[in-house]
């Protein structure tokens, strides 16, 4: 059963509560011939050595194989009312719901005043670069829904620019006490997130993206923290200035270091994505159990890592998919759902308690 059950888990992981367009047919026949090798195999092996467990074997070889073929017609039924562009379209909205994703881990539900507007200036570029894929493709769709996921896109877009300036008039809201408070947490979250994303990782595996938007927000967190100093602000504040100002100088020769490492070195494709692989699999391990119990903000970094990972390898294709980066979505996906997923079931407990 152990080869069938692992089967399975690449089945839900590739083909379960995704878009039907956007899924690879040769993938899934590839594991339906597979599910009928292991068949052939019990068969023989229930022949040669009788078990008392057979009947249970075969009825759940059985389902499952009726579960693949059901998904495998649904799905050629899909490609077969879709044009390319409608395939194309879809798979590049796809992407765009990963941004979505981040958009309800580091916004929803938080204070605009400590959130970071650097990060959703990234979410705005990427949507952006997405919709100049897009946009030449709206008008010659086929699919009704695919051509709603493409407005979509567009929505999104307007709801996070105007969001950009809803956060920006809160950093600059309230009393200075409160706009301080609002900086020190910005710096209490952009450490974090160094110490999770940057410190946590490679210097050849890290996208300098990352670090340079980290920087941009510190620098900008910290030219405010400054500007505030004369109001007689309390002594805890004083301290997160001077933190500050060593962190920008610290954070600023290490992406030196780091950019200097990957010029010299580039990390190949091939050891990004065995990385990947790596966080997927320690994430796997750790979700076993009670929902409402788990790490809410662990699962969110885990997230945040592996997009890292992704977006370099999304960079490096420049718009050319091959099948480990369509893996490394899906196994994004599967994450992103998961922590949506956990933060339901804590609402929830709360809600209950």
């Amino acid at each position: 059963m152990h080869r069938l059950d692992e089967l399975h888990l690449r089945f839900q992981l590739h083909f379960v509560d995704h878009v039907r367009l956007t899924r690879d047919l040769r993938q899934l026949d590839a594991l339906i011939a597979e599910a009928e090798d292991i068949a052939r195999r019990a068969v023989q092996g229930a022949q040669e050595r009788p078990q008392d467990d057979w009947p249970r074997v075969d009825l759940a070889i059985q389902r499952r194989m009726e579960v693949y073929t059901a998904a495998r017609g649904a799905i050629a039924q899909a490609h077969a009312v879709a044009g390319l562009r409608d395939r194309e379209a879809s798979l590049l909205t796809g992407r765009g719901r990963l941004v979505l994703h981040r958009y309800v881990r580091h916004f929803a539900g938080q204070q605009r005043r400590t959130r970071d507007p650097g990060r959703l200036q990234e979410m705005i570029d990427d949507l952006l670069a997405l919709w100049r894929h897009l946009e030449p493709l709206a008008k010659r769709l086929q699919v009704p829904s695919v051509a709603e996921e493409v407005s979509g896109v567009g929505r999104f877009i307007g709801f996070f620019l105007a969001e950009r300036d809803e956060l920006t008039a809160a950093w600059r809201s309230g009393s200075r006490m409160e706009q301080a408070e609002g900086l020190a947490e910005v710096v209490e979250n952009l450490r974090a997130d160094w110490q999770a994303l940057v410190v946590a990782t490679p210097r050849h595996l890290r996208r300098l993206g990352l670090l340079d938007r980290l920087i941009g927000t510190l620098d900008q967190a910290l030219g405010m923290l400054m500007a505030l100093r004369h109001a007689n602000m309390p002594e805890i504040y004083e301290e997160t200035v001077r933190q500050a100002a060593e962190l920008l100088v610290q954070w600023q020769d290490e992406r030196a270091a780091t950019a200097d490492l990957q010029a010299l070195a580039p990390a190949p494709n091939l050891e990004l994505q065995a990385y990947g692989r790596e966080l997927f699999r320690n994430w796997r391990q750790q979700i076993a159990g009670d929902k409402a119990k788990r790490d809410r903000a662990w699962l969110a970094t885990q997230c945040d890592r592996l997009e890292e990972i992704e977006r370099i390898l999304t960079e490096r294709a420049a718009g050319m998919e091959d099948a480990e980066l369509a893996w490394l979505r899906d196994a994004l996906v599967a994450m992103e759902r998961s922590h949506d997923g956990i933060v339901a079931a804590q609402q929830s407990a709360d809600d209950g308690a």
